[in-house]
């Protein structure tokens, strides 16, 4: 029995429900990756990726489907501006030379970059496990 004029501690906030995690929007850089050849492209892809891999993900925008053909179409031009870079290297005058060392450069870092996010999203993927 429970006595009635007893202080009761009652629970006045409810429960948190769970939200979602906010998903990256990777539309916008697949649409810049596509007109300016640039990196953005690979990196739209990993963003599609990374939502395709998510356990719980809810459901994926429609968004995120038009943005993995459009970065895909992206990351192959700029993987013909980067086999470019790499043939400046080879047989071009001194100046296109150092064009070409500075975009291999660049995809380098960019390469390692997206190496790193791709196991730190393993990592984190693992742990809610």
């Amino acid at each position: 029995m429970e006595n009635p004029y007893a202080p009761t501690t009652v629970n006045t906030h409810p429960a948190k429900a769970e939200v979602p995690p906010k998903l990256p929007k990777p539309i916008v850089p697949a649409i810049i990756g596509l007109v300016t050849y640039g990196s953005c492209s690979p990196y739209a892809l990993v963003l599609c990726i990374e939502q395709y891999l998510r356990p719980v993900s809810p459901r994926i925008p429609l968004m995120t489907h038009i943005a993995v053909v459009l970065s895909l179409l992206g990351t192959s031009y700029w993987a013909v501006v980067s086999f470019g870079g790499v043939l400046m290297l080879v047989g071009a005058s001194e100046m296109y030379q150092k064009v070409g060392l500075i975009i291999c450069i660049a995809n380098a870092i960019f390469l390692c970059w997206t190496y790193w996010r791709i196991r730190v999203f393993r990592k984190r993927g693992k742990r809610s496990v």
